[in-house]
């Protein structure tokens, strides 16, 4: 038998190539040419581009030589996809006669229709309409936004409707109805969820009534649940991303997903969103830009069917600043805002006023707001913010500030030396306390504290070496002393004093409760009282505060340190310490040494460290020491401190509750029940830590030498010595040395500039106005301070309203962080029900609006709280039991400028299914499915072309690369060359041997190719093979998809007599008696091609006893015969004959309704293709893609023996 030829490899048009219902059919006769233009498809549109476009063909494959030559391991690849990367091309198999409205069906597959919902259809709902009612039992979850539900009335029956439905958002409300029983009246509740749809309805569906059973009426719409089949297979191709080279077992491919239907969900992640800073005040342009976020206060009022309208009216708590105003109204999907412009006018898609000094705010907006939406208002509290860049004069020259290794430090026997600028530099006491010579500053002899301030910094990782004479000092510790009233203990030492030598420490904790609003911070202390009349003088270590420090002299005011350690339990960190002295006393300081506790921002502890004046008395009234009697009266712990604090606004908990849960009765949403929202005072604990030391020196004195050196850390520069107001971020900036430095997010950058980083040297603690500088140049030059802004104590609440820059947001892609009062990170998550979930929270999110509520916080046991705290602002008797029984909600103080928002939003066009002519809410949300397959088959590929040139006999072209798979040659009219060549394939080698009727110039095309199973995909693209490549593979190869068709070969698949048939039943085997007769297929076989054999029934059903009529199931009757002539029925596509039938093979004994069948395979494939066009532009005027039909021959052995 001949071999298969290329040329007997066709693919054929479907009957009806067009976006019709009746589309495909079945073949035709009618080839499509390679490279020929609209042969399959038609030209994309400016709709189709614009909206986006599915359409779907019906192809065939086809092997049509004139006899039964077996085409093996036929597979169908997309070879080359579309040229335009908005246009998609997917294969899919399909039925050899299906038409459109099949293929399109089959391609939905991915959703099918499951059990019945455990709920029903409320009432009945029209056509077009956008919203379904569902009836169901309390404690049942509704469908969530995303769920596709199927929706059949009369199913089964020829009047039939049904529609799959997309849910787009879902209202749940609890509702109580009204049954008769007994000649009474009863009640009973049950949930009502308003589920909006992505798609109108297309029908009019009929509902049920309520029922207190929750039992849908008979013959009334059925509610089903989908389940993703994914039963449909699809096929297609993607580029290679990686290199492949020969042997390796993995491709790396652009997408393993092909786009069946337009891409009408699109979506975009945003993050770090900040609706604090929605809008910004510019503090300062110059020496560098200034701005701060303004908008942190959030209100939000529901829009309701009882309250939509036009106008309204809210009271904003605290007062908000001019100029800070921002509303947003959702109107017809889409978000609006307006702005006050700082006098009290409100502008922008509506109008307003604003009163500042109440409060008071009134709106009119242009369009109705949604019901169901959320009118959400932000804006800034009446807050100081401070320029302090006049200040520079009360921030001298940084100084160093350290103990002595060694107490006692003998007056007049110290000296230091450092090295500045590659020079010793030196200063020495003069026994009254001072530095002369290269510096100048103080030393506390009692407590070896020792300040220098020089305008010869000592060189970076320098040290000072210091030798001095020491008299021993006493230590004593006291341990449960008692404290009076006025904070007063009473202390009797071993020894006698030396006067002017005493010292006593001793730890004390400010706490404030986590309910107050206020927090304290290590920058408290600079505005307590004890300071009001003194001057610092140093800073000096303590015995619990080991490490060094550096300070800064601000005129007759000394603050700095770090402190490096705390009392255990309490953390490691900078502190802020101090020490002072009395304008009227000359001896007497007091040292205050204070840290934050690392594990709360409402404690701080502070290590206090107590000098005597030598005259037996203590700084401001602080105690008195009796040398004689060996007694201190100290003043240790003050009980009439206070500092200022800020009632967390929140919401009512119960109409919280009742709004969350859209009850039929909530409290008005208005503002009328929110919380807190405005400042007052709250008194500051204080009480006395563990011990009291005691330290001092009896006579007389024996002194010793001492030589030590010190390395002092970073440099310390209190930038805000006077106000305890927090650094605004990003405002610092000063010249020290001859360099500029600025701040950055908590850091120090020296010679920052708008194009370079700079040079990280240290850090600022915004609360405490603490710098410190870690890598200096020592140069000339005075510290001169240019910038810098403080703002009063931060801002807290206890409820958050926001929107997202844009809906709807995906489900469960919502993730909000926000730092609490005391500076803990927080994180509600959204959940599928639309919940927040995270500690300290409760609060829930509209996915389709974009809209979050949250109070932070939490429901207590009223039983667990102590008196103080039911003496807090927030506790109210009549609240306990009022949500939860026995429970009161106990507001939580976050950070509102802290607030982040991660989000995932997406834009969804509804298509019509009408016009698409499939329906897109049975596929996935994104039109993608997957092209790739575990145990599937692939074809990896990559083709060349040889530039189009001029060719003539007898020239041999080198393809440059062996073991091609096939060479085409196509002609300048881009139509495929069939004759005329010859290719060595192994070799890579073309001849030319007869160039007649080509159309020159010609291109040579020259592929590798190979076929591999898949053992894994990936989502990320990769694919592993089951085998390794046997060729190297550049970015850009194509990696394809198979439809593995099998062996085609035309061939008799049954036949037999039958007594009768009824003319529209097609079995698979006799139904009923056979016929008297025969045909003798043994005598005279069926004969076939594969040129003209279809996959068809056919009946050849007897008129008489002589005639015969020929019906096809799918082609109907194609003739007439006779049993004394052969009978070779013409097929229309190929003009071959379908089949031929002998005449001897009839026999006798053929009676009318005699009927012969005989079942055909034919040679032919079919396939649909479908091309998706994206909402796009066109970026080029043409686009084109290949299919390949690939042919495995019966080869003949090499040798035959």
């Amino acid at each position: 038998m001949p071999p298969l030829h290329e040329s007997d490899i066709v693919l054929l048009e479907s009957k009806v190539m067009a976006d019709t219902p009746n589309g495909g059919g079945g073949p035709t006769g009618r080839a499509i040419a390679y490279g020929g233009s609209n042969g399959i498809f038609r030209d994309v549109t400016e709709p189709d581009r614009a909206g986006g476009d599915v359409s779907i063909r019906q192809l065939h494959a086809a092997i049509q030589s004139p006899n039964t030559e077996p085409a093996l391991g036929v597979n169908i690849i997309l070879s080359q996809p579309p040229s335009d990367p908005n246009i998609s091309i997917t294969l899919a198999k399909c039925g050899l006669f299906h038409r459109r409205t099949d293929i399109a069906n089959a391609i939905a597959e991915y959703l099918i229709q499951s059990v019945e919902w455990g709920g029903f259809l409320l009432e009945d709902h029209v056509e077009r309409q956008r919203s379904i009612n569902l009836f169901h039992r309390p404690g049942t979850p509704a469908p969530t936004p995303g769920d596709t539900v199927y929706l059949v009335h009369n199913e089964g029956l020829p009047t039939q409707i049904s529609q799959y439905v997309r849910v787009a958002r879902v209202e749940q409300e609890e509702r109580t109805f009204t049954y008769s029983t007994g000649g009474s009246y009863a009640d009973y509740k049950a949930l009502v969820s308003r589920c909006e749809l992505t798609d109108p309805l297309r029908y009019a569906f009929p509902g049920s009534p309520p029922s207190r059973g929750f039992d849908r009426a008979a013959n009334k719409t059925r509610v089903r649940v989908t389940t993703v089949a994914d039963a449909a297979e699809y096929y297609g191709a993607s580029p290679i991303t990686a290199v492949a080279q020969m042997q390796q077992r993995t491709v790396q491919v652009g997408s393993i997903y092909s786009q069946i239907v337009p891409n009408s969900r699109t979506e975009t992640a945003t993050v770090d969103q900040r609706p604090a800073a929605a809008r910004t005040l510019t503090l300062a342009t110059s020496p560098r830009a200034v701005e701060v976020a303004v908008a942190a206060h959030t209100r939000r009022i529901r829009v309701t069917q009882q309250n939509v309208g036009f106008s309204f009216v809210a009271q904003l708590r605290p007062l908000p600043e001019a100029g800070t105003i921002i509303i947003s109204y959702r109107s017809m999907g889409n978000w609006y805002t307006l702005t006050d412009d700082g006098a009290g006018k409100l502008t922008g898609r509506g109008s307003g006023q604003a009163i500042y000094a109440t409060g008071s705010l009134g709106v009119d907006f242009d369009a109705m707001p949604d019901v169901g939406s959320s009118i959400i208002i932000q804006y800034a509290e009446r807050s100081a913010y401070t320029n302090r860049s006049g200040q520079g004069a009360q921030v001298r020259q940084p100084e160093y500030a350290f103990t002595l290794q060694q107490d006692g430090a003998v007056p007049g026997t110290i000296s230091m030396t450092w090295p500045s600028g590659g020079v010793l530099r030196t200063v020495t006491d003069n026994g009254s306390g001072q530095w002369t010579g290269d510096g100048t500053g103080d030393i506390d002899y009692p407590s070896n504290g020792v300040r220098l301030r020089t305008p010869h910094m000592i060189d970076a990782g320098g040290q000072f070496q210091i030798t001095y004479q020491r008299a021993p000092m006493h230590e004593e510790i006291f341990t449960g002393l008692a404290v009076d009233a006025a904070g007063f203990t009473t202390i009797t030492t071993a020894q006698q004093p030396l006067a002017g030598s005493v010292q006593v420490q001793w730890a004390i904790a400010q706490e404030v409760s986590h309910t107050s609003g206020a927090t304290l911070t290590e920058a408290s202390s600079k505005t307590d009282e004890i300071h009001a009349t003194e001057q610092v003088l140093g800073v000096i270590n303590t015995h619990w505060v080991t490490g060094d420090a550096v300070g800064v002299w601000e005129g007759g005011t000394f603050y700095g340190g770090p402190v490096t350690s705390a009392p255990p339990g309490y953390g490691s960190q900078y502190g802020y310490s101090t020490r002072v002295k009395s304008v009227t006393e000359t001896q007497s300081t007091l040292q205050r040494t204070t840290v934050r506790d690392t594990n709360s921002s409402r404690r701080t502890i502070t290590i206090n460290v107590l000098t005597d004046d030598g005259a037996g008395g203590f700084i401001n009234g602080m105690g008195a020491v009796l040398y004689a009697s060996k007694t201190l009266n100290v003043k240790v712990v003050s009980h009439d401190r206070s500092t200022e604090n800020y009632k967390s606004d929140y919401e009512d908990a119960r109409q919280f509750k009742e709004i969350l849960t859209n009850s039929t009765n909530p409290t008005p949403p208005g503002n009328t029940t929110n919380k807190g929202g405005d400042y007052s005072t709250t008194a500051v604990g204080e009480q006395m830590l563990g011990s009291v030391l005691v330290r001092y020196q009896v006579g007389p004195l024996a002194p010793s030498s001492v030589t030590e050196s010190y390395t002092p850390p970073a440099v310390v520069i209190d930038l805000c010595p006077y106000t305890s107001d927090a650094i605004v971020p990003g405002s610092l900036q000063f010249q020290w040395m001859g360099e500029t430095y600025q701040d950055f997010e908590g850091r120090l950058y020296r010679g920052r500039t708008s194009t370079t980083t700079g040079f990280d040297c240290g850090s600022v603690n915004y609360l405490s106005s603490i710098a410190l500088i870690e890598d200096y140049v020592v140069a000339p030059g005075a510290f001169v301070l240019q910038s810098l802004w403080t703002r009063r104590t931060a801002w807290k609440t206890a409820s958050v309203f926001f929107r997202t820059p844009a809906a709807p947001v995906k489900p469960t892609a919502i993730t909000v962080m926000m730092v609490d009062a005391e500076g803990n990170a927080m994180t509600a998550t959204g959940t599928l029900d639309g919940q927040f979930q995270g500690e300290h929270m409760w609060g829930v999110f509209d996915y389709e609006t974009g809209v979050g509520e949250l109070q932070f916080g939490d429901f207590v046991l009223d039983s667990s709280l102590t008196e103080a705290q039911k003496q807090e602002w927030w506790y109210r008797p009549a609240d306990v039991g009022a949500v939860q029984p026995l429970k009161i909600w106990r507001p939580w103080p976050v950070d509102p400028t802290s607030l982040r928002i991660n989000s995932v939003t997406y834009v969804y066009l509804p298509l019509d299914a009408e016009l698409l002519g499939l329906d897109p809410v049975r596929l996935p949300p994104d039109g993608r499915v997957p092209i790739y397959r575990r145990g599937k088959f692939v074809v990896i590929s990559h083709s060349t072309d040889i530039p189009a040139a001029a060719l003539s006999a007898g020239q041999t072209i080198n393809c440059a690369r062996p073991r091609l798979a096939r060479v085409h040659l196509v002609g300048g009219n881009g139509a495929l060359i069939t004759s005329g060549y010859s290719a060595d394939l192994d070799a890579g080698m073309v001849t030319i041997n007869d160039t007649t009727g080509w159309v020159q110039p010609v291109k040579v095309r020259h592929v590798i190719e190979e076929m591999a199973r898949l053992q894994d995909v990936q989502i990320d693209g990769t694919l592993t093979l089951a085998k390794d490549l046997s060729h190297d593979y550049p970015v850009g190869a194509i990696v394809s998809s198979a439809i593995m068709a099998d062996d085609l070969q035309a061939h008799l698949s049954a036949q037999w007599d039958q007594h009768t048939w009824d003319g529209i039943t097609w079995a698979d085997n006799l139904v009923g008696n056979p016929a008297s007769a025969t045909y003798n297929d043994a005598l005279a076989p069926v004969e076939v091609t594969n040129a003209g054999a279809l996959t068809e029934k056919f009946a050849l059903r007897f008129k008489n006893n002589l005639e015969f009529e020929c019906i096809g199931e799918h082609v109907g009757n194609i003739g007439v015969g006779n049993v004394n002539t052969d009978f070779a029925p013409i097929n229309p596509i190929s003009g071959a004959p379908y089949f031929v039938l002998r005449a001897i093979g009839w026999g006798q004994g053929w009676a009318a309704g005699n009927v012969q069948f005989l079942h055909f395979v034919g040679a032919i494939y079919a396939y649909a293709a479908i091309r998706t066009v994206q909402p796009s532009t066109a970026i080029t005027l043409d686009h084109h893609f290949e299919l390949l039909t690939r042919v495995n021959l019966d080869r003949l052995p090499a040798t035959i023996s």
